[in-house]
């Protein structure tokens, strides 16, 4: 839950969906953008995209502590997440 104190919103912890063009896109828009939200996790299928999308566009003093999850069922564990306020979903309709 997200609250505000003396008209200032605590951090919004974001979780990415995905590593695709338009997530890193949008991620470069909440880091530059959003002076409140932080991305803490990114998800994907792919263990190797993961890591290239944390290595080349989540921003150096967040590094330490994005989580990468990957595999099947990483988009699940990514909405499950009690540490996550908010979930970027990128990705195609099926």
């Amino acid at each position: 839950m997200i609250s505000t104190t003396d008209n200032h919103c605590e951090t919004l912890r974001v979780g990415i969906c995905g590593a695709a063009r338009i997530a890193r896109k949008n991620i470069t828009a909440i880091q530059n953008q959003v002076s409140n939200a932080k991305c803490v996790a990114i998800a994907s299928r792919s263990i190797e995209k993961a890591e290239e999308f944390h290595r080349t566009h989540v921003l150096d003093e967040w590094k330490d502590t994005v989580s990468i999850i990957a595999g099947v069922d990483a988009y699940d564990k990514l909405i499950e997440s009690e540490d996550i306020d908010a979930v970027y979903i990128p990705l195609p309709v099926m």
